[in-house]
């Protein structure tokens, strides 16, 4: 699977599990993986991946510990509206802007 994103400010590019960004400074930004434990969720297919584990572990701490979140409303918003958007050009086979 490949997925490309072109934005104002660069290009987020994933590829199977790599993911880059360039930016139009020409700087590459690569994120760190990590070794995350996986969560044991029961009889649920393990496809989740380290950020998952990361960003549900945030969630919890945060609900505990009131510690700040990694993803807030706002940011949550801007990633589905991607996710939809993505979802959109699949189905219809074009490029999607908003």
């Amino acid at each position: 699977m490949e997925i490309e994103i072109s934005g104002e400010n660069g290009v987020a590019k994933l590829v199977g599990r790599d993911a880059q960004i360039t930016l139009k400074s020409g700087e590459i930004l690569v994120p760190e993986k990590e070794n995350a434990k996986p969560i044991e969720y029961g009889n649920m297919k393990a496809y989740w991946g380290y950020a998952h584990v990361k960003q549900i572990s945030n969630f919890y701490r945060h609900l505990k510990n009131n510690e700040p979140l990694f993803v807030d409303y706002n940011d949550a918003l801007k990633t589905q509206k991607i996710v939809c958007a993505i979802l959109e050009a699949g189905k219809t086979k074009k490029s999607i802007e908003f």
